[in-house]
């Protein structure tokens, strides 16, 4: 038998705070070296069960960082908030230091699931939040939209959004 630890750390949903990063175990036949993010979040499971020390909410979690023992996948990460308030939207990137390279990734990798769930139905709202997370790995694929939370906000919003903030970057 092998002992593994899967190290964690989540936010919620609704009031976005950011929970101290955890650690659970679990036991397996064979030794594992790496899951992928999908495998380690389907292992636990049990995220359902956490109660935000916020705001009260169960359940309603995004899984900023996850990782099986010191496997350790994700290099960096960049994280955009996007707020809308009686139909004005703002937002921004979370500060950070990024080479042009990572942005263009980023933002790339952020239309592409823009394009992909084109086809969803996210109402709009006069009120409404999203949060996007695009993590940057140490082996293929390098990059990947990890968290995609939008709610309140249209698909088309989030691209308008994500289009000024661009022009905005090539402007400075």
């Amino acid at each position: 038998m092998y002992y593994h630890n899967i190290i964690y750390q989540i936010a919620c949903r609704r009031c976005k705070s950011l929970r101290l990063p955890e650690t659970t175990n679990f036991w397996s036949a064979i030794k594992i070296d790496e899951m992928t993010r999908d495998e380690l979040i389907s292992k636990m499971n049990n995220f359902k069960n956490h109660q935000c020390e916020e705001c009260g909410e169960t359940g309603n979690w995004s899984v900023f960082k996850i990782q099986l023992d010191d496997n350790d996948e994700v290099t960096d990460q960049y994280k955009i908030n996007i707020f809308k308030e009686n139909g004005k939207i703002y937002g921004q990137p979370e500060s950070g230091y990024y080479s042009r390279a990572q942005i263009g990734s980023a933002i790339m990798e952020i239309r592409d699931k823009i394009a992909e769930l084109q086809n969803h139905n996210f109402p709009s709202n006069s009120t409404g939040s999203a949060f996007i997370m695009v993590d940057f790995l140490n082996r293929k694929p390098y990059v990947r939209v990890s968290v995609f939370d939008i709610d309140g906000l249209s698909m088309k919003e989030v691209s308008m959004f994500i289009n000024a903030m661009v022009s905005n970057i090539k402007n400075n």
